[in-house]
């Protein structure tokens, strides 16, 4: 079920005034009365809250009025108050309450005036949303540009003033000729509920061509751009040539490989050599340190010969000493007692002893340069050997860095260059298909230069069938009012307006425009209830029996009194979930007034209700 919007109250405050005020209900609502009543005020304050950004025309009995609040209802009856600042164009502010309790309500929220797209803070696009169309759009122009639709696109087909309801151009069309599509287009969507979202933009002809030129220049800078590229690459791209490279590359990469084997065995020889040159080091640095231990031990061997030497070598020396006392017996060492010391038993022992390890010190002697002589002999021939293997890893080194390194290193290079020229050619393949493909572009963009545009489908435009069905609500209303017996209505989609029993609705005098506008508003809203379709679900006429009295006016702009009154007694019948507010001079008759929400102007201080405005 559609959402639909019912207007409750219309109230207008201010310090030390009467609140003005104006209570709807569901179903038909007429205001009537004298002229200068404030009628057509009221109507001002109404399109003022329906969003309209001008203000309501400033008359003497508004002095001291400086707000406005509007209430309306949902299908549910929750209530919804906005408020606006009746002497400047303000934004909206609102809350989910009636009037009664907005101004201690502290949820207020502030809605802007001017309609965004998508954006439900804005009074728009909060009652777009209500309505079941936010986000919608409409057509503004024959190249199919859209714009999102405002609530403002919808109020003028539901809120019609007195001069427009006699007006001899269509309902649909406000007569600025710029706006022209986009009416055209928010009436369709009214219709069909298809909005203009999936049309397909013509783009302007000076546009689209500005477009294509430009679209081509730039592919010839391309171009150039790329040949100059093929030029500065300077590459021969023949299949010859490529399996030449090919071949080439594969060969060196062989050659690579040779010599990364060559060049690995000759480096783990000469990790081999090192280590072997390290062994003989290790050797070499042993062999010193024993020699060096055995010159110690032939220093000692020496020392302890002296030693033994000088003891039995004691009598020249004791023929050189002082008498001393014999540390044997004691008695004076004279040479007579050294005799005896000799001849004696025990000297004979000592004697013997020094001269068994004399001998043995001798023996080990002999044997310890024998080592010694040995040991430097294989030193001798550990550094033979040692140089010997220096020359071999000093030779294996130059073979790798002379050699080996310097052959790979070129290898390396010729690859390189070979598979530089293989990106080349590939870059080249590639720049020449860019070339390739940029010339069919190009011819295409030249071909739809030359060629005239397609005419894009139109989603938007309404068939016979819906201009008819929505004519026969037309009929309808036009039958039940006694326009004729029974009128026969027609859209035309030309003018976009009405032909009534096979004359243009125009060329009727104002009261027949007027009436069969009304219908026309009336029977939008029945065909959208009546196709579950969205519509605000409520319409507000000014003066459609009372025809706008221009200097023009004659008495054939008159309906007759049975038209008035048929047409009052129908709108009575209106359903409960569906509003319609009349602003008239004329008055529907008592038993009408008994069945409908009846308000009367008297422009009598006395006598019933002033005006719209209080008297005080």
């Amino acid at each position: 079920m559609n959402n639909r919007i019912h207007i409750k109250e219309l109230r207008v405050t201010g310090p030390g005034v009467s609140d003005a005020s104006l209570v709807f209900e569901r179903g038909l609502n007429v205001i009537d009365g004298a002229s200068n009543t404030g009628k057509s005020y009221a109507i001002q304050c109404l399109d003022y809250m329906l969003g309209a950004d001008r203000l309501p025309k400033q008359i003497d009995e508004a002095v001291g009025y400086t707000d406005i609040y509007l209430e309306i209802k949902l299908n549910e009856n929750q209530p919804l108050t906005f408020k606006r600042d009746l002497r400047t164009s303000s934004d909206f502010t609102m809350a989910k309450v009636s009037i009664d309790e907005f101004p201690t309500r502290k949820d207020k929220i502030t809605l802007k005036k001017k309609h965004e797209a998508n954006n439900t803070d804005t009074f728009s696009g909060r009652l777009l949303q209500i309505i079941d169309l936010t986000g919608k759009k409409i057509k503004t122009n024959q190249r199919n540009s859209t714009r999102s639709l405002s609530f403002r696109d919808i109020a003028r087909l539901i809120s019609v003033d007195e001069v427009e309801v006699i007006d001899e151009k269509s309902p649909i069309y406000t007569g600025q000729v710029v706006s022209k599509t986009a009416e055209e287009s928010v009436f369709s969507l009214l219709l069909t509920g298809t909005d203009a979202s999936d049309l397909e933009e013509i783009e302007d002809k000076k546009i689209r061509r500005g477009r294509l030129n430009g679209q081509i220049a730039l592919i010839e800078k391309f171009v150039a751009e790329y040949n100059d590229k093929l030029t500065a690459l300077n590459v021969t791209d023949t299949k010859e040539e490529a399996l030449r490279i090919e071949a080439r590359i594969a060969e060196l990469s062989s050659i690579l490989s040779e010599i990364s084997k060559e060049q690995e065995e000759l480096t783990k020889k000469r990790k081999e050599l090192w280590e072997k040159i390290e062994n003989y080091k290790s050797r070499i640095l042993m062999n010193s340190e024993l020699q060096d231990r055995f010159h110690l031990l032939q220093t000692h061997y020496q020392s302890d010969l002296k030693r033994l030497e000088f003891v039995t070598t004691g009598e020249e020396m004791l023929n050189q000493l002082h008498t001393v006392e014999c540390p044997v017996c004691g008695n004076a060492l004279d040479k007579d007692h050294f005799d005896c010391n000799i001849q004696s038993e025990e000297g004979q022992e000592v004697r013997a002893a020094m001269e068994a390890e004399i001998e043995k010190i001798q023996i080990k002697m002999a044997d310890l340069l024998g080592t010694i002589k040995n040991l430097d002999a294989e030193k001798q021939q550990l550094q033979q050997e040692q140089r010997v293997t220096e020359l071999e890893l000093k030779e294996l080194s130059e073979i790798i860095a002379r050699d080996l390194e310097p052959r790979k290193a070129r290898t390396k290079q010729e690859v390189e260059n070979l598979l530089q020229e293989q990106k080349n050619m590939v870059e080249v393949q590639s720049i020449e298909k860019r070339i390739s493909d940029l010339a069919v572009e190009k011819s295409k963009l030249s071909e739809e230069l030359q060629t005239k545009q397609i005419a894009v489908d139109d989603v938007t435009e309404i068939n016979y069938t819906t201009h008819q069905e929505f004519s026969d609500y037309v009929a309808q209303n036009l039958k039940d009012w006694d326009f004729s017996p029974n009128p026969s209505v027609q859209f035309d989609p030309t003018t976009m307006d009405l032909i009534i029993d096979g004359k243009a609705r125009v060329s009727n005098g104002k009261g027949f425009r007027g009436i069969a506008h009304t219908a026309f508003i009336i029977g939008l809203m029945n065909y959208c209830y009546g196709k579950s379709l969205p519509h605000p679900g409520t319409v507000i006429i000014d003066s459609p029996l009372t025809a706008y009295q221009k200097a023009d006016y004659t008495e054939e702009d008159e309906l007759s009194s049975d038209m008035e009154s048929a047409f009052f007694e129908a709108l009575s019948k209106t359903p409960p979930d569906r509003q319609i507010i009349v602003f008239d001079n004329k008055s529907p008759s008592d038993i009408v007034v008994r069945k409908i929400n009846y308000i009367h102007f008297t422009k009598n201080s006395s006598q019933g209700r002033y005006g719209f405005i209080p008297i005080d």
